[in-house]
């Protein structure tokens, strides 16, 4: 029994899945409008299959968690564990920029 989102968008606009996400929890990539959420951890954890997955978690401010996954080449949750001090307190709908900030 959920909220039918459908019916405030314009059936004719295309959206990718970011702009859902942030028109369906009231936060915004931009400073002024909405709410600016922010990372406040991340999490790694290996599960066991084929090979070794690493299954990557980040938690927000507004209560939304975020799971992914990364390579699974060894190595790959200490580097994660290591970028993580970089993603705290940044918004994680803004993807180009914290591309950008991890790169540099």
């Amino acid at each position: 029994m959920g909220v039918d989102y459908t019916d405030l968008r314009d059936p004719n606009a295309e959206y990718t899945m970011r702009d859902l996400s942030a028109e369906t929890m009231n936060v915004t990539r931009e400073r002024g409008g909405g709410r600016d959420v922010e990372i406040t951890d991340v999490q790694t954890t290996m599960v066991d299959g084929n090979f070794p997955w690493t299954l990557v978690r980040i938690y927000t401010d507004a209560g939304i968690v975020g799971t992914g996954e990364a390579y699974w080449g060894a190595g790959a949750p200490e580097l994660i564990e290591r970028m993580a001090p970089f993603l705290r307190g940044e918004n994680p709908l803004d993807i180009d920029r914290l591309t950008e900030h991890l790169v540099q």
